[in-house]
């Protein structure tokens, strides 16, 4: 038997609230889809974890991202996406309880001043974000 492998041209992918994913698709997507500018998948607490999100850390496109109430999303993830990536325009992560400030501070750190919207929840370094000057939108819950 052969099998044929292509790569998917998809440039935004939004799966959110698709409960029947798996973390195995999710990693499928990011393996395939290597031009993604926008990824969300709001509210996939199964299968967006840190092992996928891990497989999306090469994504040099990447301006948009939502991974609100992806609560097995930690920094161990977020760190290195946030360090390998280009600048985020947009960055949804209300609800992952474990992702901390610190991770947050380093996007700031990072000097990514394109972030045009931010939704956040429980994040204490509320400050650290009016250096940011083309924020837009900042959504702290």
């Amino acid at each position: 038997m052969v099998y044929l492998i292509v790569k998917i041209s998809l440039k935004a992918i939004d799966i959110s609230h698709c409960s029947a994913l798996t973390e195995k698709g999710v990693k499928g997507f990011f393996q395939e889809c290597s031009t993604l500018y926008k990824f969300w998948a709001a509210n996939c607490p199964n299968s967006v974890t840190d092992e996928s999100m891990l497989q999306f850390v090469d994504q040099e496109e990447l301006t948009s991202l939502n991974i609100d109430f992806c609560v097995k999303v930690t920094d161990a993830s977020l760190g290195p996406l946030i360090e390998a990536s280009p600048p985020l325009k947009e960055l949804h992560i209300s609800g992952c309880v474990k992702i901390t400030g610190k991770c947050v501070t380093a996007l700031i750190q990072k000097g990514n001043y394109q972030l045009e919207v931010a939704e956040f929840s429980n994040l204490s370094q509320v400050e650290s974000f009016m250096r940011i000057r083309v924020l837009k939108e900042l959504f702290l819950g």
